[in-house]
């Protein structure tokens, strides 16, 4: 498996590199895209789906899909820390700014 880092030097969701498309990882996009607050959002609203659905898929145990959720809440309230912090990416920010978001 190639594992593959954050900006953060955190191991994505799994450790490998199917979460990043052209060097990135997908959150990250999401974060740059909408903004520190709206990935948190999208991050609680995903554990929450994973808790709803719990044991309902035969072929996937719960074990794996415990592993997801607990992935989601580290990651929303790693967001919401930074946004407490004064480090988050806004949406507004970035649309004020007049400059297109890199992505890559």
């Amino acid at each position: 498996m190639n594992k593959k880092q954050n900006s953060e030097g955190q191991l994505s969701k799994d450790g490998t590199a199917k979460y990043y498309q052209d060097g990135v990882e997908t959150i990250v996009k999401f974060e740059r895209i909408y903004g520190t607050k709206m990935t948190a959002i999208y991050c609680e609203m995903t554990a929450m789906k994973y808790l709803d659905r719990l044991g309902l898929k035969e072929e996937q145990p719960i074990e794996k899909e415990m592993i997801k959720v607990g992935w989601y809440r580290r990651k929303a309230t790693e967001l919401r820390n930074k946004i407490n912090t004064s480090r988050e990416i806004s949406y507004k920010k970035i649309q004020s700014s007049g400059i297109e978001p890199k992505f890559f």
